[in-house]
């Protein structure tokens, strides 16, 4: 089966069967990523939409969703979906707040990927086959001050 349509069937059950485990590292990274100015950030490989529901409840609990742009991207139109129907509820009320959802092909960056403060990559980069030109590429999607929040475990052939 193809990876892509894997994840689109993973996406309905990814909310009961991991969101509860990996809440605390989510808000963990959200508290990193809006410790600086975060006018632009990106969720590269956001799946289900987090580390970025964490982000915007943070910014909203904050008061501080001001000139903010926050860029969901996915491979997966099954997570982009899942993503957008927990995250959109919370901005009814939000004004300054800019939430995206993109698709994006696969290991890839997209054009509207440029001048980040915050890259943010959680639980993807271990199934990136081509890491190397993709950490280049989040370099230079970057501003020089910007940086990028990982979570991830080693695919199981890096293990020794």
């Amino acid at each position: 089966m193809e990876t892509k349509n894997e994840w689109d069937i993973l996406a309905s059950k990814y909310e009961t069967v991991f969101q509860p485990r990996f809440k605390p590292m989510y808000q963990h990274m959200a508290k990193i990523a809006l410790a600086n100015p975060h006018h632009k950030l990106v969720d590269f490989a956001t799946g289900p939409g987090e580390p970025s529901r964490s982000i915007v409840e943070k910014l909203i609990s904050d008061g501080n969703t001001e000139n903010t742009v926050l860029i969901l991207s996915d491979s997966s139109e099954g997570m982009l979906k899942v993503a957008k129907s927990k995250i959109s509820p919370l901005l009814d009320s939000v004004k300054g707040l800019d939430v995206k959802f993109e698709y994006t092909e696969a290991f890839c960056v997209s054009p509207s990927m440029s001048n980040l403060d915050t890259l943010l990559v959680s639980l993807g980069l271990m199934y990136m086959s081509n890491l190397d030109s993709l950490l280049q590429e989040f370099s230079k999607s970057l501003l020089p001050q910007g940086r990028v929040i990982s979570s991830h475990w080693p695919h199981p052939s890096k293990v020794i």
